[in-house]
């Protein structure tokens, strides 16, 4: 699969908005296929006995994530931000009950997802947000102790801002499936430590987080994130907001900062030009990964493809290059570089095919 997982916490779960039909259309259009929910929709009023096993696992509720999954036919994946932390129904995280209690709870969810013949490794869960201390580190570790030890039917996803990322709990990183590290700290000094653990197999995504948007550069912001993604040898790219809770046309009476990346309102939603950023971002990223797979099937079949190589490693340098010193409008640089790139890698990667076919 070479589709870019996208998404952006966008918190469509629970009974449907008045602008709710406008809203999935336009994530729709624009490539979105990560829906993100809170742990609301996980199974709710669940009952342990003295030793902590979840009572009548058979029997939990999953109506809400019926509701929700349902409004997203075209998801490739569901990330569920559980926001836990120390205890769990009062239990802490110390206790020996603590663990059968939340290891208990998420395979019966693993169990009722297989019964619905739904795939529970399309099924991320972020148990923290932003994991920038032991402490935090320490809470993450913990639950997916408790949930690894019952079931590994789950990906599990940490979205770290260790500013330097070595100096957080070596488990923090070993029990989770997904890193999302924050862009703002991808750096020379990171970057080698995210390329290593894609390296013994975990999954790389990214995501940003940060506003009022309309200040920012579609191109250097929302685009090139894909890009960023694909360099780092990673498949997601996340932002922080798809939606809002006011009216993007009133902005001056926003109850908070804009993330949105399209206007949205009480009544619809607008398509704009950082929307569309996020849709080509996602277009640039299939033909990023389809040039890089052409490139691994010569050299497999012993042919050259070195031409093609370096218009791929050449054409992502260019572009990345254009996104640095921020995503202000204002900072100066050539917002058609990542259209001119396009297609020279287009055109390495036919004239790469033709020397295949001959």
């Amino acid at each position: 699969d070479k589709s870019l997982l996208m998404g952006g916490w966008d918190y469509l779960e629970g009974n449907p908005r008045v602008n709710e039909d406008s809203h999935l259309a336009l994530l729709r259009d624009m490539r979105q296929n990560l829906p993100c929910a809170r742990g609301g929709v996980l199974p709710h009023n669940p009952t342990f006995d003295e030793k902590g096993e979840l009572v009548n696992p058979e029997k939990i509720d999953l109506s809400r994530w019926d509701a929700w999954m349902a409004k997203f036919p075209w998801a490739s994946s569901y990330l569920i931000f559980a926001a836990v932390g120390e205890s769990f129904q009062g239990e802490p995280m110390t206790s020996p009950r603590f663990a059968r209690m939340v290891g208990s709870y998420y395979a019966a969810f693993a169990a009722a997802l297989r019964a619905r013949r739904v795939d529970a490794s399309r099924v991320v869960i972020q148990l923290i947000d932003e994991s920038h201390s032991h402490r935090t580190d320490d809470i993450h570790i913990a639950w997916a102790k408790a949930i690894r030890a019952r079931t590994d039917a789950f990906r599990l996803m940490v979205n770290p801002i260790w500013e330097k990322p070595q100096e957080a709990r070596p488990a923090f990183f070993e029990l989770s499936d997904v890193i999302c590290p924050w862009r703002g700290y991808l750096t020379d000094k990171t970057r080698p430590f995210y390329r290593a653990l894609v390296e013994r197999g975990k999954e790389l995504w990214i995501y940003s987080c940060t506003g009022p948007v309309r200040t920012f550069d579609p191109v250097a912001y929302y685009r090139t994130q894909a890009w960023e993604a694909f360099a780092m040898g990673g498949d997601g790219s996340l932002f922080w907001q798809f939606g809002n809770f006011g009216d993007s046309w009133r902005a001056y009476w926003q109850p908070g900062v804009e993330y949105s990346p399209y206007f949205i309102s009480p009544d619809g939603t607008t398509a704009t030009k950082h929307s569309e950023a996020l849709m080509e971002g996602s277009e640039d990223f299939a033909l990023l990964a389809m040039a890089r797979d052409a490139a691994a099937e010569l050299k497999c079949g012993g042919r050259d493809a070195s031409q093609l190589e370096l218009a791929l490693s050449d054409g992502v340098r260019r572009v990345l290059k254009e996104s640095e010193g921020g995503s202000f409008w204002g900072i100066e640089r050539n917002r058609e570089v990542a259209d001119v790139v396009r297609i020279d890698i287009l055109r390495a990667l036919e004239r790469a095919r033709l020397k295949g076919e001959k």
